[in-house]
């Protein structure tokens, strides 16, 4: 499984690229802090599933949820 993390927090980004490096299913890790990258990430890349912050400085996570392919799990994290 190939996973995409898009978080402006780096703290989060490494407490959610280690949990998922505890998952033997979880096979790549990609992280990026910056929506844009996101993106362009998502257009060059094929991601079963992205953990997208709603609340980037950039771009919103619901702008980026709308590039998402169908076929791509997202589960949406932003701080209550």
């Amino acid at each position: 499984m190939h996973c995409l993390i898009v978080d402006d927090d780096p703290l989060i980004c490494d407490l959610l690229e280690h949990f998922c490096s505890k998952m033997d299913f979880v096979s790549n890790v990609t992280v990026t802090n910056s929506g844009f990258e996101s993106i362009n990430l998502i257009s060059q890349n094929n991601f079963d599933v992205i953990l997208l912050d709603y609340n980037l400085p950039d771009i919103t996570g619901k702008e980026i949820l709308q590039t998402v392919d169908s076929g791509t799990s997202v589960i949406m994290i932003t701080p209550n």
